[in-house]
C-alpha cells in the first residue's frame, strides 16, 4: 500500500472528511499534565486516493517533538489503523504544523512527546484543522 500513499492526491473537500483530532485540544504530551499547545498553522492531510475509492477509514497516532520555534521535528507513528495505509499522509501534514511556542520563565522551550492522532472519514464535511 505504499506506492498507494506516495501516489495520494492533495486533499479534496468535497464529500470527504479528515478529521485531525489531538489529544487533548490541539496537542497532548505524552505522559504529562502540562498545557495543551496551540495549533497556529499547517496543512490538512491528503486524503489517499486509492483508500477514497476502496471506501477505507482509519486513523494514524504520531509522536513528535515541537521546537522552541513551534515547528515539527522528530516525527514517528506512534500506531496506525489500517496499518500502513494512512501514514504517509498524516506525516506530511504534520511536518507542515508549526504551534505558538510554549514558554517557560518567559523563554520559549522545546517540547517531546507530542502526540496527535488524525482521523481519515469519508463521507463528511470538513470545517477546519
Amino acid at each position: 500500500m505504499s506506492a498507494m500513499i506516495r501516489s495520494a492526491q492533495r486533499w479534496r473537500w468535497a464529500g470527504l472528511f479528515v478529521l485531525a483530532v489531538m489529544l487533548p485540544g490541539c496537542a497532548a504530551l505524552i505522559g504529562d499534565d502540562r498545557p495543551v499547545l496551540d495549533l497556529v498553522e499547517g496543512a490538512q492531510p491528503a486524503y489517499p486516493q486509492a483508500a477514497r475509492e476502496a471506501g477505507i477509514e482509519g486513523e494514524v497516532t504520531v509522536v513528535y517533538t515541537v521546537t522552541a520555534e513551534g515547528r515539527v521535528t522528530d516525527l514517528r507513528v506512534l500506531e496506525s489503523e489500517p496499518a500502513g495505509v494512512f501514514d504517509q499522509a498524516a506525516l506530511d501534514a504534520v511536518r507542515t504544523w508549526r504551534y505558538r511556542p510554549l514558554r517557560s520563565g518567559g523563554e520559549p522551550v522545546e517540547l517531546t512527546n507530542v502526540g496527535s492522532t488524525l482521523r481519515f472519514r469519508l463521507g463528511e464535511a470538513y470545517e477546519g484543522l
